[in-house]
């Protein structure tokens, strides 16, 4: 998480026989308000990430327009109880590990149908983090959709033989 890696992994990952979908995230350390109540703040690609976790269910019209605006956030539905807010309002998030202010402009909700996802995440677009730190192409970790899970142990050994002696090894 705190060790980045290339973007330019996804494209290589997605090669290994046995991925099917590849995407990637990063924490970004956000807080609300006076701090008091913790949540996770990722900055994800959205399409490749909701791709892979069809448990977010979120209206359709919701999805297209967080997919679609750079500044969007898609929000689990207990942290909208929790701070009352509501679908359209701009939030602004303190960054812990990117400073600065970060306003965005909550376009969906989402409710898990499996408790593992929780639902009181908060999540923005990769790019927009990109671009606001002029700093492209990081990725915090990558999450990879395969096509048998008895074949995990292989494909894991696979990715980090590939990545064993480059400046960015993997440990999957």
């Amino acid at each position: 998480i705190v060790f980045t890696l290339p973007i330019a992994y996804g494209n290589r990952l997605q090669a290994v026989p046995g991925v099917e979908a590849v995407t990637w995230a990063n924490w970004f350390g956000g807080r609300y308000g006076d701090g008091k109540r913790f949540f996770a703040t990722f900055a994800i690609d959205p399409k490749s990430y909701l791709d892979l976790y069809p448990e977010m269910v979120i209206p359709a019209d919701q999805k297209d327009a967080f997919i679609r605006e750079r500044t969007a956030a898609l929000v689990g539905e207990r942290l909208m109880e929790v701070f009352g807010w509501k679908l359209g309002q701009n939030v602004t998030l303190q960054g812990t590990i990117f400073p600065g202010d970060w306003t965005f402009t909550i376009r969906g909700v989402y409710h898990p149908t499996d408790p593992a996802i929780g639902d009181d995440v908060f999540m923005f677009h990769h790019d927009f983090l990109e671009e606001r730190l002029n700093r492209p192409g990081i990725a915090g970790w990558y999450i990879m959709r395969i096509d048998r899970p008895d074949a995990a142990a292989t494909i894991a050994k696979t990715i980090d033989d590939q990545f064993r002696n480059s400046s960015y090894p993997t440990k999957t």
